[in-house]
């Protein structure tokens, strides 16, 4: 049964990892509507997480003891609360300071408490105790300022190469330092994941290339990821391919635009300031058309 027990612990770590990622992507989302409901479906996979933690201790009675208030530790991350997921994995590393496991959630529930100093420590107890553990560079990275995140995610890739979240963070970094060249090199190693799309649509809007721009678009849409941001870039795009063009083709990229909004002015998209500035534009490019 030791096996099996095992197997649950891998399964319940990949489902946490699943939800750690998903929680990440949320806070990315470009309204506050889609943070919230994205946020709400990262529930599931942590709550699977907890079960099979629990499950790995019941089908071996030789699991050791901590994995137990691991499981419950985790259960009370699911339930939103960080201070009660905290507590518990300070327990539990009260009697067994080097499991680097406890130390990672640990990091994680004292990040939702805006508890940076204490995250990046737990994390910091982590790498200490498995130096190869690349996720928690990543997880670093998420909390420090560029200067210092960039040194955390190559410290990342110096572990496992062509690892594409690392990557893509490196790109956006670089895009908004207006690092081009860096940001391509990056993004282009991000190929096929949500953020290495949009920042590679970002990169051509900038070099004022829509067509490449809507290719990159068009794989972003396919992936988990703000959705709402994939539409602003793409009428960004529309946009700046009008302003190559003429006569009825840019007249339809713009109408494209102006589809957007209803024509009592009620948006279909979200009523925000990028938004507001987007449409005017369209609207201005549009009336010199006519």
């Amino acid at each position: 049964m030791r096996d099996l027990g095992a197997a649950y612990f891998e399964l319940g770590r990949a489902y946490l990892v699943q939800h750690f990622q998903a929680h990440a992507r949320a806070h990315d989302h470009f309204s506050v509507a889609g943070t919230t409901a994205s946020l709400a479906a990262t529930h599931t996979p942590i709550e699977q997480a907890a079960l099979a933690f629990a499950e790995a201790g019941r089908v071996n009675p030789n699991a050791p003891a901590w994995y137990e208030p691991y499981a419950r530790a985790v259960l009370l991350l699911a339930h939103d609360d960080a201070a009660g997921c905290a507590g518990a994995t300070e327990a539990i590393l009260d009697h067994e300071p080097d499991l680097e496991e406890v130390w990672k959630l640990h990091a994680e529930a004292r990040a939702r408490l805006d508890d940076t100093a204490g995250a990046l420590a737990a994390y910091e107890r982590a790498l200490d105790i498995r130096r190869s553990d690349f996720e928690c560079h990543l997880a670093r990275a998420a909390l420090l300022p560029p200067k210092q995140a960039t040194t955390e995610l190559h410290a990342a890739l110096k572990i496992h190469p062509g690892l594409k979240p690392a990557h893509a963070r490196l790109a956006r970094l670089a895009l908004d330092a207006a690092q081009l060249d860096e940001a391509e090199e990056h993004a282009n190693a991000a190929q096929e994941t949500y953020e290495g799309e949009v920042c590679r649509a970002e990169l051509f809007l900038q070099r004022d290339d829509p067509a490449r721009a809507l290719k990159a678009l068009a794989k972003a849409r396919e992936l988990p990821g703000c959705q709402n941001r994939v539409n602003y870039l793409e009428a960004n795009a529309w946009l700046a391919r009008a302003r190559q063009t003429s006569g009825e083709e840019a007249r339809q990229d713009l109408d494209r635009i102006l589809a957007l909004e209803d024509i009592d002015g009620r948006f279909k998209v979200p009523d925000s300031e990028p938004w507001r500035k987007l449409l005017a534009k369209a609207k201005e490019a549009r009336a010199r058309l006519t």
